[in-house]
């Protein structure tokens, strides 16, 4: 996966770790590791939250109302949240960041 133009913080993302993730305004994307090749990540999901602990619980719980989403996160599939906070950025530039990402990653959820 190729983040150059992005500065983002990765983490392996699961019940355990989700301790770890802030709970602050940020850009993220969630990504699923290939069984076929581990090397490879493919991009499931591009969001912005207010706070990025709590959107990432709800995407875990069952009332996630994005069903292609829902199936991946409670799948046993190794998931991966890439994110960037916020702090100080203008809504317009939210925006145009997060259709970056969009282009960039590709999600397909």
């Amino acid at each position: 996966m190729e983040t150059t133009t992005i500065s983002t913080i990765e983490v392996d993302l699961n019940h355990n770790t989700i301790n770890n993730v802030p709970p602050q305004k940020a850009i993220y994307a969630l990504f699923e590791k290939s069984f076929n090749d581990p090397n490879q990540l493919k991009c499931r999901f591009v969001g912005a939250a207010s706070d990025l602990k709590e959107a990432v619980m709800t995407h875990f719980s069952p009332m996630e109302p994005n069903i292609g989403l829902r199936y991946f996160m409670i799948s046993r599939k190794e998931k991966y949240l890439t994110y960037q906070l916020l702090n100080g950025m203008e809504d317009t530039e939210i925006a145009m960041e997060i259709q970056h990402w969009i282009r960039t990653f590709k999600p397909d959820c």
